[in-house]
């Protein structure tokens, strides 16, 4: 059933154009539900895609926006294969002549101009010039085509390394046979090779020797992956007993050790590029949607760190504790997290953290849509940012 049906024949769909704030609105069933300025091309057929995606019909579409059916038809084809950048470039009428192009043409009959038969001469011209063009193009398919057969091989090489871990998997299982809980969380570690976790699946383990961090590395990333493990507290709640046979031990690292281990690491580390490229690695596995939203969360407190205190007697309020910034993209996946270096408020690090997007993204300014909460903030400052 299209949901236009729902509210009548027409769906209770108009439009109304105010002459004084130059714009036209889209009424559905007596409310506002799309608003756009009538000169502004991209806007007025970005109402239209909305739309079409909703089931609105063809014909409802073409009397409220007042154009014809076959321009709806091919602004929501356009929508559904490049998504709104395709409507950006998107323009009624046939396809115009390319720049170039016209370029060449002008000066080649301003070289030919006076001569007989210049027009056949800038036909034949023209046409050598697409000839080397195609013979570049085909140029480019060849190198994009060895490029892929380079990336099969690749891949090959990675299923076979793959195998390599099963079969250290089962060295590390050899032995006296046990009933080990949730074992099956090995099962994950070849799917997991392409972030480097066979490097760091232990060789050998010498009897009651301390757990080192690549066998700390190792059962944790197993046991997030199967979800056995989302969050840290998740420790408390496995037997430490009988699990540890993906590391080749009859117990796991306690949540205690990881505690103290942890922070040790991290002192080493610049953690924030450390985030950048972790972040970039998942990019090039998975990839991210170019749209991201961005918030801002207060930090407890838990009386372990040196804190920036005070009163401001005027407002009669504390001062800004620090702040976690989480960067999510429009399908739910994490992509970048930082933590506030002082008592400022977003607004004076949004501009670092768009930056480190760009380049998680390896994309420039106009590539990738931001989402955040204003936070109170003035127009004049969001449209600065």
């Amino acid at each position: 059933m299209i949901i236009q049906q729902l509210l009548g024949p027409n769906g209770l769909i108009a439009s109304v154009k105010d002459t004084v704030q130059c714009c036209v609105s889209i009424l559905w069933g007596g409310r506002i539900f799309y608003t756009y300025d009538p000169k502004n091309i991209f806007a007025k057929n970005l109402g239209i895609a909305m739309l079409a995606k909703l089931g609105v019909l063809k014909k409802t579409l073409s009397e409220i926006f007042e154009v014809e059916r076959h321009t709806v038809g091919r602004i929501y084809k356009i929508y559904q294969e490049e998504g709104v950048e395709g409507l950006k470039d998107y323009k009624k009428g046939p396809k115009q002549t390319n720049d170039d192009l016209k370029a060449f043409i002008i000066q080649k009959y301003k070289e030919l101009g006076n001569k007989w038969g210049y027009q056949q001469k800038i036909i034949r011209t023209y046409k050598k010039k697409t000839k080397t063009q195609q013979e570049r193009e085909n140029e480019k398919k060849e190198q994009s085509e060895k490029k892929r057969e380079l990336n099969e091989e690749k891949k090959k090489a990675e299923e076979k390394s793959c195998e390599e871990v099963e079969r250290l998997q089962a060295e590390l299982f050899t032995g006296e046979e046990q009933c080990v809980q949730h074992g099956g969380a090995a099962a994950v570690i070849p799917l997991l090779s392409g972030f480097g976790v066979k490097n760091y699946l232990p060789r050998e383990t010498e009897e009651g020797k301390l757990f080192n961090i690549s066998e700390m590395v190792v059962s944790y990333t197993a046991l997030n992956a199967a979800s056995l493990v989302e969050v840290e507290q998740d420790f408390k709640l496995l037997a430490r007993y009988q699990m540890g046979g993906i590391i080749g031990r009859v117990k796991l690292p306690s949540l205690t050790l990881y505690r103290t281990r942890i922070p040790k690491i991290v002192e080493q580390m610049d953690m924030i590029q450390v985030m950048v490229e972790t972040a970039k690695e998942v990019h090039a596995i998975f990839g991210f949607s170019k749209v991201v939203y961005i918030d801002g969360h207060f930090m407890p407190y838990f009386g372990k760190s040196a804190i920036l205190y005070g009163y401001n007697s005027q407002r009669r309020l504390a001062m800004h504790g620090r702040e976690y910034f989480f960067v999510h993209d429009a399908n739910g996946l994490p992509v970048y997290a930082a933590i506030s270096d002082g008592y400022r408020k977003m607004k004076h690090y949004i501009e670092e953290v768009d930056a480190k997007l760009q380049e998680i993204y390896g994309v420039g300014e106009k590539e990738l849509l931001e989402i955040f909460d204003r936070g109170g903030y003035s127009k004049a400052f969001c449209v600065n940012i």
